[in-house]
């Protein structure tokens, strides 16, 4: 199955294009220009592979949390992909992958996982490892930033400071995450970010299109 995959949550964009058989990763420093290079980017991407858009089965979006002019400018990139080609839609937030990623060198049992946020605070995610399921609902809190008081080891997302472990999102956890089933829908699709994005009105224009037509 052929897949591309967008994360603009921080500056630092990550995509992903990959085939059955391999997978090519990518970062680029946007310097907050992503509106402007986003196109060209998954071009990039789909001619390192030697694909085309209509050979890509499934797209897949980074669904935070982090920059919020990012996930936008993202989730109304992609999701319109995939209601033009009538794909589905993976969505993939850093603290799943990242529990996939930790998970994948045999830790096991309670974990703290963070993301930097404003005004001195942290996203933050308290698990047990493994997940029980590829995708799981994980709805971080806001917190001081830092380790656990509980003791629990503690991983910062892309980060990392006294006593908080760096994790990096493993770009084969990925791969393999874009493997799993997705929905379809119009509604489906509009709850890949239903907290940070509302709908484009080119999205909302094409769904009326599509209605019509149907």
């Amino acid at each position: 199955m052929n897949y591309i995959f967008l994360d603009a949550s921080s500056t630092e964009v990550v995509g992903q294009v990959g085939t059955a058989r391999e997978f090519f990763p990518f970062q680029w420093n946007t310097e907050r220009n992503l509106a402007s290079r986003v196109t060209r980017l998954c071009e990039e991407m789909l001619e390192r592979a030697g694909l085309r858009v209509s050979d890509i089965s499934r797209f897949g979006l980074g669904t935070g949390p982090g920059s919020l002019t990012g996930l936008r400018v993202a989730a109304a990139f992609m999701r319109t992909l995939a209601l033009a080609t009538g794909s589905p839609l993976t969505p993939v937030d850093l603290f799943t992958w990242s529990a996939h990623t930790i998970a994948s060198s045999g830790v096991t049992g309670p974990v703290r996982l963070t993301i930097p946020a404003l005004l001195n605070q942290a996203f933050v995610v308290d698990l047990e490892l493994p997940l029980e399921m590829p995708f799981v609902s994980l709805s971080p809190r806001l917190d001081l930033p830092g380790p656990a008081a509980d003791g629990r080891p503690t991983y910062g997302i892309r980060h990392e400071n006294r006593d908080v472990t760096r994790v990096d999102p493993n770009p084969a956890i990925l791969h393999d995450l874009m493997q799993t089933a997705a929905p379809t829908s119009y509604e489906a699709l509009l709850k890949a970010l239903p907290l940070y994005v509302v709908p484009s009105q080119a999205e909302i224009n094409l769904e009326k299109r599509r209605s019509s037509a149907s």
